[in-house]
């Protein structure tokens, strides 16, 4: 017997009795162990083709926005989804009269907390209170710089105390200040001359923030989980940034590249394990479980610059659940269920990070709305398998021309929602149904391929953008 089926035996002989529920606004935050866990269940905001396919291959799903037939719904919460009448009787119908019941969402929160508490049943995250501790900017810094954690130089304090001058003396010509709390990037600004620091400082003379000097260099990112005997690390990652067509702003990730490794050698990976690793046991000294992730730069210098931490489910999970799966790996988020449900485990954390932080073969990409206003979808395009092809391919279920000058198509193959469902010479295309409205900076389609989806100096390919420009201009 694998390990991921022990493991996977373990958890689900636990959930026999006791079924757990993932309540997330979007279903494809709840991916990667959705046809292997018995008793689970999604429960979600979002109507996607993504629900239409789990309903119809597995059942274990319930859509608010389905159920009603309204797309767009003014809430935007996993909590208030709790709220709901028709979202209570999917849980009390699945629940099959029992009384214990398992909760997981994908960013806890104190109003999670006291919905869950109401339903009187346990939740499969770490607290609300541990998650702002690790999350916030101020707090997590203050709490992680006093055990030599490799952050860039750091001052915390009101901005009416420091003078640009000042800061550029200490930090540099260009520097960062972050808020503690922001939302996709909202509490972060580069500020690079003085008259931009002049009108955040009167914007907020009084309010303290963490400044710090900014970092050249390459965006990684990687995910773990901590557990009572060790912290389990995987999936070292490139972010790929600020690529125009499809990125908001210069600083918004759009996707991920798990094969490019530019800077990373031997050395390196062995001291972003052991940064990981220090950052983990001192999180779990505070009680934390559970997965988490760390943003990190490296410099052309070869230094290593931790960035964030993300206290919560890393975004990529999903992704990443799905590529330890093809590669026989005890998944990260499988873990993070083996340590909620008190189950041993005896996996030897440091092969498990030397092993799992190998390159995969595998990429995302994402499209942004990039506009300041909602963007509104007003063409369908179906979820699924895709190829590019040069000319008329009679296994098409249906094309659409992507440049008037060529014979290029990009071809519809078959129904899919995971990487699961790829075939070798095609990718996996996410997106929106028609009619729902996207906000700035959200996301419009992406991409997701078991292939590097960036070249040798870090840029997507072109088929890649020209994939999504293709799918931007059909849904316009």
């Amino acid at each position: 017997m694998s390990d991921i089926d022990f493991y996977l035996k373990q958890v689900n002989y636990k959930l026999k009795e006791t079924p757990l529920f993932y309540i997330a606004n979007d279903a494809e935050r709840a991916l990667g162990l959705e046809g292997l866990l018995e008793n689970f269940f999604i429960v979600c905001m979002d109507d996607s083709d993504i629900y239409s396919n789990i309903h119809t291959k597995y059942g274990n799903i319930f859509s608010l926005e389905n159920k009603t037939g309204e797309l767009n719904a003014v809430f935007r919460s996993s909590a208030k989804l709790l709220d709901s009448e028709l979202v209570k009787e999917f849980i009390e119908q699945k629940s099959q009269g029992k009384k214990d019941r398992f909760f997981q969402t994908f960013k806890i929160t104190t109003a999670f907390e006291q919905r869950a508490e109401n339903y009187g049943v346990k939740v499969l995250n770490t607290t609300s209170e541990l998650n702002k501790k690790f999350e916030n900017k101020l707090s997590q810094y203050t709490t992680l710089s006093a055990n030599d954690i490799a952050f860039p130089k750091t001052i915390i304090g009101k901005l009416s105390d420091y003078s640009f001058k000042k800061l550029k003396k200490q930090l540099g010509q260009k520097f960062v200040v972050q808020f503690n709390r922001g939302h996709t990037g909202s509490g972060t600004k580069m500020i690079d001359n003085e008259s931009e620091y002049v009108e955040l400082q009167n914007i907020f003379p009084e309010r303290v923030a963490r400044i710090s000097t900014f970092v050249e260099g390459l965006a990684y990112t990687i995910n773990a989980c901590i557990g009572k005997n060790g912290i389990f690390i995987g999936g070292l990652n490139y972010q790929i940034t600020g690529v125009e067509e499809i990125a908001p702003s210069k600083g918004a990730t759009v996707g991920n590249d798990f094969n490019y490794r530019k800077l990373v050698d031997a050395e390196m990976k062995k001291q972003i394990i052991k940064e990981v690793t220090m950052i983990g046991e001192v999180m779990r000294g505070n009680g934390f479980v559970g997965l988490f992730g760390v943003d990190l730069i490296i410099g052309e210098d070869e230094t290593l610059s931790i960035i964030e931490i993300n206290a919560r489910q890393p975004a990529s999970i999903p992704f990443f659940t799905k590529l330890q799966l093809r590669n026989g790996q005890v998944p990260l988020s499988l873990i993070h269920l083996i340590e909620f449900l008190g189950i041993a485990n005896h996996i030897d954390a440091d092969k498990y990070s030397e092993t799992n932080t190998e390159p995969f073969n595998a990429g995302q990409l994402f499209l942004r709305n990039i506009g300041t206003n909602p963007f509104v979808v007003n063409g369908q395009l179906k979820t699924g398998v895709y190829k590019i092809t040069g000319n008329a391919d009679n296994k098409c279920l249906n094309s659409i021309k992507m440049d008037d000058h060529t014979e290029k198509t990009l071809c519809y193959i078959k129904e899919g929602y995971t990487i699961e469902d790829i075939d070798e010479a095609g990718f996996l295309l996410i997106t929106q149904l028609k009619g729902k409205r996207v906000n700035s900076g959200k996301e419009l389609a992406r991409i997701q391929s078991l292939q590097p989806l960036v070249d040798n100096m870090g840029k997507p390919f072109s088929w890649a953008i020209e994939t999504l420009r293709t799918v931007k201009e059909y849904i316009n």
